[in-house]
């Protein structure tokens, strides 16, 4: 990523795979480490780390943390992105044959 402003959004999907059942109430915790160069011109590194409990799919806790409109601009974007990548294996496929 080139820069990073006060405007930048950044939104991350993670996939919770079946394999592995995990109980409602469990905590888990996600792990950022971020390496920027600062106005200084030295490099930094900040982490954070993010606890949050497992819930149940129909768990009320979910909706309470959910923000639609965020959630419907990401889902657009992830979308437009996913049709022009379609697009150019599609592109790059006729242009070999």
């Amino acid at each position: 990523m080139g820069t990073i402003t006060k405007k930048t959004c950044i939104a991350f999907f993670f996939q919770v795979s079946d394999e592995q059942k995990v109980q409602p109430g469990s905590a888990f915790l996600i792990l950022f480490i971020i390496r920027y160069r600062h106005g200084n011109m030295g490099i930094r590194k900040r982490v954070t780390t993010a606890a949050r409990r497992w819930v149940g799919g129909r768990s009320p806790e979910i909706a309470a943390g959910f923000d639609q409109e965020a959630a419907a601009s990401v889902i657009a974007r992830l979308a437009i992105q996913l049709r022009i990548e379609s697009l150019k294996i599609l592109s790059d496929g006729l242009m070999t044959h």
